[in-house]
């Protein structure tokens, strides 16, 4: 199959005087003409070129830091005649010369909203850690080599070894699964 780039295409359809309506370049063909590297899921590249009916969730969001919820609060009090652009330019000032316990206050509600439960490590990510310390020198250095070789030794595991480690995540799924519920921090009813 020929690769070829959408400028070069353009350039081609352009010395042959081809209007660009005749040729589109269309979701396949620049998929075609797309590094393998650059490809996304089929259902990110679905979403995107509107094939398909899968919906893609949304990434989570960051919890925002003390300057974010200060611009947060303050483009509520934003007047009618001044523009978003202009606002936020004069926000920063703002920020500057905001006395140290009024920072501090948005300090400390950013980091109530960004402490939190901590999602629990995976089964084998479990089983890593307890590995690591075992492993050679060398190897504890790298941690590409640190998973090549815990991946090995996870694959060698009796399956009875492996439930072992697969009933701790659940557990410590289960305990922050709770926090979560309970609302403890990222975001929950209890940091707002």
């Amino acid at each position: 199959m020929l690769r070829t780039s959408t400028t070069t295409l353009a350039r081609a359809m352009a010395a042959l005087r081809i209007a660009p309506a005749v040729v589109r370049p269309t979701a396949a063909r620049v998929l075609a003409v797309t590094p393998r590297f650059y490809q996304t899921t089929p259902a990110v590249h679905a979403a995107a070129t509107g094939a398909g009916s899968e919906e893609v969730p949304e990434p989570p969001k960051r919890p925002p830091n003390s300057f974010a919820l200060f611009t947060a609060d303050m483009s509520a009090k934003r007047p009618a005649d001044v523009r978003p652009r202009d606002w936020f330019k004069q926000l920063k000032p703002m920020w500057d010369a905001l006395s140290e316990s009024g920072a501090f206050s948005f300090a400390e509600r950013a980091a109530a909203k960004k402490a939190g439960p901590k999602r629990p490590l995976n089964a084998f990510q479990m089983f890593m850690m307890d590995q690591r310390p075992n492993m050679p020198a060398d190897i504890q250095r790298d941690m590409t080599k640190v998973a090549t070789e815990a991946s090995r030794l996870w694959k060698e595991l009796p399956e009875s070894g492996k439930k072992e480690y697969q009933a701790r995540n659940r557990e410590a799924m289960r305990k922050y699964m709770l926090e979560v519920a309970m609302g403890e921090g990222k975001g929950g009813a209890a940091s707002e």
